[in-house]
């Protein structure tokens, strides 16, 4: 029975194993920045349409101020729809679409292929063949 204090084997690809554990925790930090900035937007968007809606009913001389917030609720909404779909997400699917869509191409063009080759074989059993002769 091996004893408590025995040092356990290095795997031979530890260092690969560190780089994925290094990679891994960089992208858990990506998303909490992320998650951290979302729940502030949501925060600040909430806050703004509260403020919007105390100025529609309290003061409708005030509509610059009213536009200028409806501005910034803008924007606040596109930067939390900007940051929902990530490239690196969207990298399997754009492989995925090319590499359907090419093999939907190359079957379109084989079956295309072999239908003109069924037609030609069908058009020339059906007709006499022509024969143009040419002048002497």
């Amino acid at each position: 029975m091996p004893s408590d204090s025995a040092p356990l084997p290095i795997a031979p690809n530890s260092d690969e194993i560190g780089t994925a554990l290094l990679e891994l925790e960089e992208t858990i930090a990506q998303f909490r920045d992320r998650y951290d900035q979302v729940q502030a937007d949501e925060a600040l968007r909430d806050q703004l349409q509260a403020k919007c809606q105390d100025l529609k009913t309290s003061r409708p001389e005030l509509k610059a101020e009213l536009e200028r917030l409806a501005v910034e609720l803008d924007d606040v909404e596109m930067r939390l729809e900007s940051q929902l779909v990530s490239w690196l997400g969207l990298r399997e699917y754009f492989w995925q679409i090319v590499r359907f869509g090419g093999m939907g191409i190359l079957v379109g063009w084989g079956l295309a292929t072999w239908a003109m080759g069924i037609r030609s074989v069908t058009d020339s059993t059906n007709q006499s063949p022509i024969r143009l002769e040419q002048p002497k």
